[in-house]
């Protein structure tokens, strides 16, 4: 199990606010809300993956980042920096996280995806029936 890791932030804007938009981008998950979470706010988090990470923004707010692909190492970072031009990242491929791999040095990983979820138990129960999904697929 990982302890929570500490945090440094790149901000390259001002915006202070997490805040939640519909999207329009014509595929399937066009109308979910696209999850943005001000850097400012993010306090903690949590790698469960090489895939996902489990945040913690302002007293409250829990979120699963999903990286596109599989970003190496990144479920055992212990320092964590969250790039976005515009002060928040949001889950559409612009907002990127960097972190240290111990091997690799410095790794960067595009987030795909931020989703709202109410705790830490239940960003894990996602992470593992995603897993579970992936090894079944991969099985035909």
């Amino acid at each position: 199990m990982n302890a929570k890791g500490t945090l440094v932030f790149t901000i390259l804007g001002m915006s202070l606010f997490a805040s939640g938009c519909a999207t329009s981008t014509g595929d399937e998950d066009s109308m979910a809300p696209r999850v943005c979470v001000s850097v400012r706010t993010i306090n903690s988090f949590n790698g469960l993956s090489d895939r996902e990470i489990f945040v913690t923004a302002g007293v409250n707010d829990h979120y699963l980042f999903t990286v596109t692909g599989i970003c190496n190492g990144l479920e055992y970072a212990n320092a964590i920096a969250v790039k976005d031009q515009s002060g928040r990242i949001c889950g559409d491929g612009f907002g990127s996280i960097i972190f240290r791999d111990m091997g690799r040095g410095r790794q960067s990983c595009r987030v795909r995806t931020i989703e709202r979820v109410s705790s830490a138990d239940e960003a894990k129960e996602w992470v593992t029936a995603r897993e579970a999904e992936r090894r079944g697929s991969n099985k035909d």
